[in-house]
């Protein structure tokens, strides 16, 4: 009685622990793969009048400011969702000050699906010298 008990005791670990492998397998029924393309959704053109823009380098050229003012004028649009854009400029390479750059606002929210005009202001005051007047502007956003 004791060898009958011992070998069902086996035998029922045997099947516990033995399982088919067909009844644990998974069939596939569909696979494949994704791509996440990431696109910025601030788009800028520009819309000024005042010397040149070249939208490659994102260079902006302007000659003969002189005692004056030029404005370069660049539009936000959003194709996302609402956020904030700050525009930045350094400070022009004006060692007298009498050049100066100041955007109209620095800092604008701007909706979904709506569009804001930058316009960068660049003074030349009275007895300006003759020379070139290097600046950096960019835009950020969070």
């Amino acid at each position: 009685m004791k060898k009958r008990f011992i070998t069902a005791l086996l035998a029922l670990v045997l099947m516990v622990t033995v399982v088919p492998s067909n009844v644990l397998a998974d069939t596939t029924i569909l696979s494949g793969t994704g791509t996440l393309t990431v696109t910025e959704q601030i788009a800028f053109a520009y819309t000024g009048t005042d010397g040149t823009y070249d939208p490659v380098t994102n260079a902006w050229t302007v000659s003969n400011i002189g005692a004056g003012t030029k404005q370069f004028k660049i539009t936000a649009t959003n194709n996302g969702v609402g956020t904030t854009i700050t525009a930045l400029v350094n400070p022009v390479a004006s060692v007298d000050g009498k050049v100066t750059a100041v955007w109209n606002s620095a800092t604008k929210y701007i909706a979904a699906g709506a569009s804001y005009e930058f316009i960068l202001t660049v003074t030349g005051l009275a007895g300006v010298a003759n020379g070139s007047y290097p600046f950096a502007f960019s835009f950020t956003r969070p």
